[in-house]
């Protein structure tokens, strides 16, 4: 797989479980979830991409239910990024304007623009529920494709509103 992740707290990334993981995890316990062990980091900050690192990651936590999984990388010294300032679910309003910031095929850092159209609690996918009932789910009409998954949802100020899912 191919994504994107937000940077939360010093070394810490959220992204999708989807993002990270080396096989097929439905149905497994989250403890036996086997990841990716190297993360490419594009930091958007660098002038070039020729400036970017690959990191060792490691799995902290996360929820499959709601596609949403903690990595913290380390090699030694820490990643030089800033972490996002994140928005309470509570705070976004319908109409909001939204930036959706992420990697999709293989291009970097892409940037979209659009507005929160709904939110809803009980997403139903292919027949199924997709998240569990105390999860938000924004709806958007930023453009997000595949590569989008695991990065930021943003509102106007800079702060996190949500992680990109289910895209393309």
């Amino acid at each position: 797989f191919t994504g994107s992740a937000v940077l939360i707290k010093k070394n810490i990334f959220a992204t999708n479980c989807h993002v990270i993981a080396t096989e097929e995890y439905e149905g497994q316990p989250l403890s036996e979830m086997k990841i990716n062990d190297v993360i490419d980091i594009i930091d958007v900050s660098k002038k070039t991409t020729d400036e970017n690192r690959y990191y060792f990651a490691e799995f902290l936590d996360g929820n499959l239910k709601k596609d949403v999984c903690l990595i913290e990388i380390y090699d030694g010294k820490d990643f030089e990024g800033e972490p996002v300032k994140i928005k309470l679910a509570n705070e976004v309003k319908l109409f909001e304007n939204v930036y959706a910031l992420g990697n999709p095929k293989g291009n970097v850092a892409t940037f979209s623009r659009g507005k929160i159209t709904g939110e809803t609690y009980n997403l139903m996918m292919y027949g199924q529920r997709f998240y569990e009932e105390d999860a938000v789910v924004f709806q958007h009409d930023a453009p997000i494709e595949g590569g989008n998954s695991g990065g930021g949802l943003f509102d106007q100020d800079g702060n996190l509103i949500a992680i990109n899912s289910a895209g393309s």
